[in-house]
């Protein structure tokens, strides 16, 4: 999970609620709008799902940050907008399952796009591909991060197991004792990884593993 930088409200969404009264009927009626909101989203994700940081491909949803269910009054809300995996182990399918969506307050969740809530000053990621908590959160920085981690199921074992290979390939290509006294050997290597999120996925694991 990182930073997104949200851009400007698409002009498709500006009176939308008056013209289209719900998501439904706005993605049925403005198929071409739907897609500039997915273009869009696309750009600013780099193509990788909102929370898990995953190729998205051909498989996503435009997700609703505070669900349709209980907040039908922003369904288009340009800022409530993402794109999210389509796994139903983790991430947005699974936050707003029948069973989950009962038990969670919204307000307790990061969301992605808040500076507040920059998933960078909150989690760490170790070689194991599992996602920690930072040892210097307050108390209740480590409750929104822990509570983040458990509705969106970030440490589900696949989605680990994935990370975990990721780790291994940049293991494979760069030492990371050796990279602390002579980083310049690995600089173009670093480069390209850094400018190019989607070669792997899982780009603030990468961050977390140059540093």
């Amino acid at each position: 999970m990182r930073y997104i930088h949200r851009t400007e409200t698409l002009s498709c969404l500006n009176n939308a609620k008056k013209k289209y009264y719900t998501w439904t009927n706005f993605k049925k009626r403005n198929p071409e709008g739907y897609k500039l909101i997915v273009d869009e989203l696309t750009k600013i994700q780099d193509g990788l799902c909102v929370y898990c940081e995953s190729k998205l491909g051909q498989e996503y949803h435009v997700e609703h940050f505070r669900c349709r269910a209980k907040f039908p009054q922003i369904d288009l809300d340009w800022n409530n907008l993402f794109l999210s995996c389509q796994n139903k182990q983790h991430c947005g399918i699974y936050k707003d399952s029948a069973k989950k969506n009962k038990e969670y307050d919204i307000n307790l969740i990061l969301k992605p796009d808040l500076e507040e809530d920059n998933p960078n000053k909150y989690f760490t990621y170790i070689n194991n591909g599992y996602i920690e908590c930072k040892s210097d959160l307050t108390e209740k920085q480590k409750i929104k991060a822990e509570k983040t981690i458990a509705l969106l199921n970030l440490n589900d074992t696949s989605l680990a197991g994935l990370r975990r290979k990721v780790f291994i390939d940049l293991e494979s290509m760069i030492d990371p004792e050796k990279m602390k006294s002579e980083k310049s050997e690995y600089q173009d290597i670093i480069d390209y990884l850094e400018k190019n999120p989607k070669e792997y996925g899982f780009p603030s694991l990468i961050e977390s593993f140059l540093k």
